[in-house]
């Protein structure tokens, strides 16, 4: 069996992995070559990847290293969001036509929920959601 990867030539990321039971990586070569495609072929014969995520081929070594793929809800902008959207759903009711507030009060609440859109753009992923600071409501 060949195990064979399919990888981005500039960067070395694998794109994808497949294994071929019959031919040899002579059989296989000609075929691929003709695509002309920016794109390459690696024969890792009997080696095999578990993931192909974070999988990048180094193609002057033929190694293949992993790297660890950040969990995109661990990020500050992910939290920031998330917290930021529960403070904007819980004061929706400021808004609502037959809310009790006054339309100076409910101007207020405009103002702060705009701060709360606004937020993500004042962080970043380098930041610590523990330091992002957050508008006050209205009293």
């Amino acid at each position: 069996m060949i195990n064979v990867i399919y990888y981005e030539v500039a960067t070395g990321k694998v794109i994808s992995q497949t294994h071929t039971l019959e031919g040899t990586e002579e059989d296989i070569r000609p075929l691929w070559d003709k695509t002309n495609d920016p794109k390459q072929l690696a024969y890792l014969n009997d080696r095999a990847i578990d993931t192909i995520e974070g999988a990048v081929y180094n193609s002057a070594t033929d190694e293949i290293t992993i790297s660890a793929v950040a969990d995109p809800t661990q990020t500050t902008t992910y939290k920031l969001k998330i917290m930021r959207n529960n403070r904007l759903t819980s004061s929706d009711w400021t808004q609502a036509t037959d809310s009790p507030l006054s339309d100076s009060k409910k101007a207020e609440w405009v103002t702060y929920r705009q701060a709360l859109r606004d937020l993500p753009t004042s962080y970043s992923d380098s930041d610590d959601i523990e330091d992002v600071v957050f508008p006050t409501p209205p009293s």
